[in-house]
């Protein structure tokens, strides 16, 4: 069932599983007793329902957790009637059935359980089930040399963190994705500099233009699996790490150039620098369902320093 579909967890959710269990409970005594169907039969029409209920679904883009309360009453009335027939019509003693399906659970439970600790060997993300559809790639860290200056070492340790780094984490969550069979959301966080680069970051804002290139080129290879690819490109973000950018800003290209953050401020036209608050919408947009049609752009958060 789509994720849209779901209702969240919260009071709401468990006060209304109670009484869809004590609905279904009744609903499935009625329909056992009452319909005339008996358990093969009832059971048929049940599953065609439940059937015809996930078709419809599947096709739905928007949100109605209708589907989702319709399958829970759908399964607690058929289980009622297995319950019934079971308990009556089979005439198993209640201990040896209440025994029963009580390993039953037990025995999924273990299976769920080792499957878990399978998928947790079987890639690379450690302390993870493999089950997620969503992963946010973040990782980045900053520097300024200018071009005359730059360093293989400067080179290897800005690249290795926003580009490599990058690379290894969508491949592993890719492959996991894959794995699962339900698609999912990848969203990298790029920058401005990769599209506006600044004097003295030659590095980094090649480093940034590359992450943007690497997302357009997995989302080609990820979307016929049913995984988008996009990324975030910030504008300067007040951060602890604004620090390390205003101290490096003055040692790179002098104390006469002012301010790193003058500097942007200037190319800005809202006039101001951002928070990290300001890019959660733009994050849940590519993460949820409405950007479904959203595939390998990266979505300029800067308060219209890149207009392109």
């Amino acid at each position: 069932m789509k994720l849209i579909h779901t209702p969240r967890v919260s009071t709401r959710y468990w006060t209304a599983i109670a009484l869809a269990s004590v609905f279904g409970t009744n609903l499935g005594d009625f329909y056992a007793h009452e319909s005339g169907l008996g358990i093969v039969k009832g059971l048929s029409v049940l599953a065609l329902i439940a059937g015809f209920t996930f078709v419809i679904e599947r096709f739905d883009e928007h949100r109605h957790e209708l589907y989702y309360w319709a399958v829970i009453l759908i399964i607690r009335t058929g289980a009622t009637n297995i319950a019934d027939y079971l308990a009556y019509g089979a005439r198993i003693p209640r201990l040896l059935l209440t025994v029963s399906l009580a390993g039953l659970i037990a025995l999924f439970g273990w299976a769920s359980y080792r499957t878990m600790r399978s998928s947790i060997t079987s890639f690379t993300l450690n302390g993870t089930n493999a089950s997620y559809w969503l992963a946010m790639l973040s990782a980045g860290v900053f520097g300024m040399q200018v071009l005359t200056e730059v360093t293989e070492a400067e080179f290897a340790r800005i690249f290795s963190v926003n580009v490599l780094g990058t690379l290894l984490m969508t491949q592993a969550v890719a492959r996991a994705m894959i794995a699962r069979g339900r698609g999912g959301t990848v969203v990298n966080i790029a920058s401005g500099a990769g599209r506006r680069p600044a004097p003295g970051s030659v590095v980094y804002s090649a480093s940034k233009a590359a992450v943007i290139s690497l997302t357009q080129c997995a989302a080609l290879e990820l979307i016929p699996h049913g995984i988008r690819v996009n990324a975030i490109a910030p504008g300067a973000v007040r951060t602890p790490m604004w620090n390390q950018v205003e101290s490096l800003y003055a040692a790179t290209l002098g104390p006469g150039t002012g301010t790193a953050e003058a500097a942007q401020v200037a190319l800005t036209p809202i006039g101001r620098m951002s928070t990290p608050e300001e890019y959660v919408g733009g994050a849940i947009y590519l993460a949820c369902e409405d950007s479904a049609y959203v595939v390998g752009q990266t979505l300029n958060v800067d308060g219209g320093m890149n207009l392109g």
